[in-house]
């Protein structure tokens, strides 16, 4: 008797979890089927812990599973208490954000809970987000309608290049990041922390475009989980003279080399009110005395070029103020010798290097005309207002990195990298005794169901 009235309360704590959520993340092929019940894609989705797009047994966890429009998982919604105008506070509020699935209608324990006044209706966030904020606008909550996110594969860079947008419109008024920082990032980063997204998507957080872009580049803003790995070079005297018989030369920087003599790690921070500090030792990060670097400088549009050294990229006065700040790295670099053939007639070889290194932009507000400048070969420093560049030397080449725990080790590896890219760095074991954990509301879950092609983030842990 008492082994049945145990296997019994096993059963329903079992059946009790199973039925709330998992209690981990979860790697799931999930079907979407359209209007008609046609499958419209298959992709393989990255379930954080406690969310569900569709049913999924826990008796027969790796079933084919289906995502039908106007089921119960059609509204996904997350939920922030206490937003202020202080960087750190609201900072704070938004790691304690909350996820929840209703209908399509909030209950009245939740917008009383929230100060939702009564009768009021949902607001436009993009074309796949509405929210609803309190009078004081101290309260938010986001409704995701996965209806209309899913129609489309493709509509998930939409999503979040939307979601930065408004959102840095909606922060401006309510100025939730005080005067010098912005907690939009913050935000985005919760939302896809807390709510499903096709796993190749997760990169999304950081408005990361990589990949298959037409022209190809590579773009994300930045955080403190994000770093920048800068090649050190000495660049030494040409290989050729003006005069050799490489026609009627007007510069000799093509004929430069360089010798690579290392590596340094970038990293940058904000205080509690949200300023940019490069080194939390030195005073002269948060004081006002740090150099212009000013090179071409348009006072009139107040925008322009940076100079920044190699080793040390050292924020001045103007981007330590600067809520947003992007790397850019473009897909056509200079050729590395005066006989290279272009790859296309349009990509000759240039003597401008503002065009051929690893940019930093930086801006107070995120419009669409910015949004539409990253997808541009060459963007212009001085073709929008709200654009501000710098450039890191000569032939220098500067990557993304992040910090990622492997065996107990904190190791840089580029945004981007997969499971599979980092197993090919040392023994590890097979995919199936592969360890993955991933922060969730500031916890380590584990991720089920691990596929080679796992996008990895910030602060993970592979074992």
């Amino acid at each position: 008797m008492q082994l049945k009235l145990l296997f019994l309360i096993s059963f329903c704590i079992h059946f009790s979890q199973f039925s709330y959520g998992q209690y981990n993340y979860r790697i799931k092929k999930i079907k979407v089927e359209n209007d008609s019940g046609k499958i419209i894609y298959t992709s393989e989705f990255l379930l954080p812990p406690h969310s569900k797009i569709v049913r999924e047994g826990f008796i027969f966890p790796n079933k084919s599973l289906v995502f039908k429009p106007n089921s119960k998982f059609q509204y996904q919604y997350v939920l922030i208490k206490d937003l202020k105008s202080q960087y750190d506070s609201s900072r704070e509020s938004i790691a304690k954000a909350i996820y929840k699935r209703y209908g399509s209608e909030l209950p009245k324990k939740i917008r009383e809970l929230y100060k939702i006044p009564e009768g009021f209706q949902e607001l436009s966030l993009g074309s796949f987000v509405k929210y609803f904020v309190s009078e004081d606008n101290m309260n938010i909550i986001f409704q995701i309608d996965y209806d209309a996110l899913l129609a489309d594969k493709k509509n998930f860079k939409k999503y979040y290049l939307e979601l930065f947008k408004e959102l840095s419109t909606l922060e401006d008024k309510n100025k939730w990041g005080g005067f010098n920082g912005s907690i939009v990032q913050n935000i985005v980063e919760k939302i896809f922390e807390l709510t499903p997204c096709p796993q190749s998507e997760s990169l999304g957080r950081y408005m990361a475009i990589y990949g298959n872009e037409v022209p190809p580049i590579a773009f994300a803003i930045l955080n403190p989980k994000i770093w920048l790995s800068v090649d050190n070079v000495d660049r030494v005297r040409p290989k050729f003279p003006d005069n050799e018989k490489k026609g009627n030369i007007t510069t000799n920087l093509d004929f430069w080399s360089f010798n690579l003599n290392g590596k340094t790690i970038i990293k940058f921070y904000r205080d509690t009110s949200g300023l940019l500090i490069q080194n939390a030792f030195l005073t002269h990060s948060i004081n006002n005395i740090q150099p212009a670097n000013k090179l071409n400088i348009d006072s009139s549009h107040n925008n322009g070029t940076l100079q920044a050294s190699s080793i040390d990229i050292q924020f001045n006065n103007v981007l330590k103020k600067q809520k947003y700040i992007y790397y850019y790295f473009p897909s056509i670099f200079k050729e590395n010798n005066a006989d290279a053939t272009p790859v296309s007639p349009t990509q000759k070889e240039r003597n401008n290097f503002i065009e051929q290194n690893g940019l930093l932009l930086f801006n107070d507000h995120i419009t669409a005309s910015f949004i539409s400048s990253i997808n541009t070969l060459n963007p212009d420093p001085l073709s929008n207002t709200a654009n501000k560049f710098s450039v890191f030397g000569l032939r220098n080449s500067i990557t993304i990195v992040i910090p990622v725990s492997i065996n107990n080790v904190v190791t840089p590896i580029d945004l981007g990298s997969t499971l599979d890219i980092i197993k090919q760095f040392g023994n590890f074991a097979d995919i199936k005794k592969t360890y993955v954990h991933r922060i969730y509301k500031n916890s380590y879950r584990k991720i089920k169901f691990l596929k080679d092609d796992l996008l990895l983030l910030p602060s993970d842990e592979i074992k």
